[in-house]
């Protein structure tokens, strides 16, 4: 259905045009108080409608429950013109926010305050879940938890860690079982394409997971968890450029610059110098920003184009996100800019 096609990719970048810039990302980040950013977002952005009802006394908790609402809303308008396999990219993102919330209940659990779970509850959200949100609230035990995840995509992935989920060693082994349930999803998703479309979504795919896979690397060899497991089964398996010599010598790597160093006798070696190093996370976001960017503006697949543009709105939010944070810290606007990805153009 090529006029179908035709109108995701142009509403896609129609949407991308009205990205924040940098004089929104300098006001921003100049602000004094989170209800000035609100103010702003409400205001001078193509954020008003989702700010159209926020109040002036705002937590940044409560900033970033309305940004990610506007985030699956504008995923929801921009695939309802694509066909099945592209608006199944929208329920990724709905298991990736269920994911969100089940590890953000987990952290409150193993601390023993799981009653604190249902003061960030965010009921937009519960809406649109698999999950009874406002029930898994009321949970005070880990089986409990896994009760109300019974018939959920989760369960499987999460009854392993029952007797041992308090164990800070073993949070991270939690998120990777369910980052392998959203891994999976993406799979079929991506399996029911064909032929050139197939392949153009698959490289940018593989393109973001394998940077993805560099930092995770790097913060598990950092923070000693091959002491416990294999590191090669914290990567997606699925989407990568990387041959399985390369990996071995990525894994074998001890610092971020020989990591580097790796990864720049691969096939990404036109992507990677060391000019303006800050760090391995800054170094990645920054590639698959860049990667983004140009796909979305030169890419003619209509699929590639809108996908692009979902990930470079997540970068967007989390800019938004860090800058709250950023200023409930008393940061100054230095040291905010040095943790955002993409605010220059």
């Amino acid at each position: 259905m090529p006029g179908v096609s035709n109108a995701v990719m142009a509403k896609s970048r129609a949407l991308y045009g009205k990205r924040l810039v940098k004089q929104d990302y300098d006001e921003l980040m100049n602000s004094r108080t989170i209800n000035d950013v609100v103010s702003y977002l409400k205001t001078r952005t193509a954020y008003s409608a989702s700010f159209e009802s926020a109040n002036s006394d705002m937590s940044s908790f409560q900033v970033e429950e309305l940004l990610k609402i506007d985030v699956l809303k504008t995923f929801e308008k921009v695939s309802r013109y694509e066909n099945a396999p592209g608006r199944e990219y929208y329920g990724y993102y709905l298991k990736k926010s269920d994911i969100d919330q089940i590890m953000r209940f987990i952290h409150y659990l193993s601390v023993g305050r799981p009653q604190d779970y249902l003061q960030v509850l965010p009921p937009f959200f519960n809406k649109h879940s698999d999950i009874d949100l406002y029930r898994l609230a009321s949970v005070r035990s880990y089986n409990e938890m896994l009760e109300v995840l019974e018939n959920t995509a989760y369960y499987d992935a999460l009854k392993p860690f029952a007797d041992v989920f308090n164990d800070p060693r073993v949070y991270i082994k939690i998120e990777n079982s369910l980052d392998k349930v959203l891994w999976e999803q993406e799979k079929k998703i991506v399996s029911r394409y064909k032929g050139r479309e197939r392949k153009a979504i698959e490289e940018i795919l593989t393109y973001r997971h394998d940077m993805e896979n560099i930092v995770r690397i790097y913060r598990l060899r950092r923070f000693g968890v091959s002491q416990e497991v294999k590191i090669s089964d914290y990567l997606d398996p699925y989407f990568t450029a990387f041959t399985k010599k390369e990996i071995e010598v990525l894994l074998n790597t001890n610092t971020a610059a020989e990591l580097i160093s790796a990864v720049s006798k691969t096939s990404y070696r036109k992507y990677f110098s060391s000019e303006n190093f800050v760090s391995l996370e800054d170094f990645t976001q920054r590639a698959v920003y860049s990667k983004l960017r140009h796909e979305i503006r030169y890419n003619t697949d209509p699929i590639v184009v809108m996908l692009c543009y979902f990930f470079l709105k997540e970068n967007e939010v989390d800019n938004i996100i860090h800058i709250t944070e950023g200023i409930r810290s008393k940061a100054s606007p230095e040291v905010i800019s040095s943790v955002l990805i993409g605010t220059d153009c």
